[in-house]
């Protein structure tokens, strides 16, 4: 068995268009149980939100809900009505498994996920498991890709599979690196999307198509075990996360010219890569953000 029940991450509510640290937020009252770990709470302004956290539904109606029992505030209308249609569609055993996987992610990964990784999670367990329970598994193309770019995400995500053959019946031994994939991929949404960024599936195959172009023009022989290959590997995560953000790194001209110079190989890969996404974003990259690339570049090659 894994820990599930990991402890939880620092909790921000959100009251409004306001960020209210734990400690000094208003008082809250239960408005209404949607389930045992969900329900409608009211502030002291007769606003009125759902909240999640463990046991939350068994306080009493109209009596106040200790700060320390909420995990996750939801204001926005849109989310308050999917959770509404997910609590009257799905058992609460999906809620609560969604909750352990997103706990136990967080802890993992020392990242805060965007809330709606609740209902997202929420909704894909209880779809998997009637398919499953019907004898129709799980199928992902972005598996491969997921699991060699994605290794922490993933590795969460084959925990979770423990968790559900655990806890669901009619499904033992039938999720695989499939369904690993499909709930990092959530993982990496939520990271993204909690961060300000929404690049996921695009910016997967973006990725992948980098790397591809790496192995091909460096003739690069790949070993899912070599450190330096999983150093360019996420290298090339955050160089793309930086591009579809609009970013770009900071690097001294000087030290760039350096580094064109004293690795022309690495260079002439690196301009490819630079062609390739320029092309197809249509925006330019800068020397400054090839630079980086082709330090890991030339670490490989040096050593062939």
């Amino acid at each position: 068995m894994i820990p599930w029940g990991m402890v939880l991450s620092a909790r921000v509510f959100r009251f409004a268009d306001h960020d209210v640290e734990q400690g000094r937020s208003e008082a809250v009252r239960l408005a209404k149980t949607l389930n045992n770990n969900v329900a409608v709470a009211r502030d002291e302004k007769g606003r009125e939100f759902v909240v999640i956290g463990l046991g939350i539904g068994y306080v009493e109606l109209g009596g106040e809900i200790p700060e320390d029992k909420i995990e996750r505030v939801f204001t926005s209308v849109e989310q308050q009505s999917q959770l509404y249609q997910l609590v009257n569609a799905i058992p609460q055993r999906y809620f609560d498994l969604a909750r352990e996987i997103v706990d136990y992610a967080q802890s993992t990964l020392g990242v805060r996920l965007a809330d709606s990784i609740y209902i997202a999670l929420t909704d894909h367990v209880a779809y998997v498991h009637e398919r499953a329970q019907k004898g129709l598994l799980p199928k992902n193309s972005l598996t491969w890709e997921i699991s060699q770019y994605y290794r922490r995400e993933f590795e969460v995500g084959k925990k979770a599979i423990e968790l559900l053959d655990d806890e669901l019946e009619g499904i033992e031994g039938t999720l695989g690196d499939a369904e690993a994939a499909s709930i990092a991929l959530h993982l990496i949404n939520a990271e993204q999307e909690g961060a300000g960024s929404r690049q996921g599936i695009d910016g997967l195959r973006l990725m992948d198509q980098v790397m591809q172009i790496i192995r091909y023009q460096a003739h690069l022989a790949y070993s899912e075990g070599d450190l330096d290959y999983q150093r360019l590997a996420v290298h090339v995560r955050f160089f793309v996360q930086r591009v579809l953000g609009g970013e770009q790194t900071q690097v001294p001209s000087a030290l760039s010219k350096m580094v064109r110079e004293s690795y022309p190989e690495a260079y002439s890969v690196a301009e490819y890569v630079r062609a390739f996404v320029e092309g197809k974003l249509e925006r330019s990259i800068g020397d400054e953000e090839i630079t980086y690339l082709i330090i890991h570049i030339a670490r490989l090659l040096n050593r062939a």
